[in-house]
């Protein structure tokens, strides 16, 4: 992860009011939704 995505991530958690760990969670959540989506077309 360059440094300027670090930054970025880390200001979309405080954002947010979550931690990166939980941010990082709803992604991981989010594309696996999407893997499903797209393999169910």
């Amino acid at each position: 992860m360059t440094p300027a995505l670090a930054v970025r991530v880390k200001e979309e958690a405080a954002r947010e009011g979550v931690s990166i760990r939980k941010l990082f969670e709803r992604m991981w959540d989010a594309y696996q939704e999407s893997k499903k989506t797209q393999n169910a077309s």
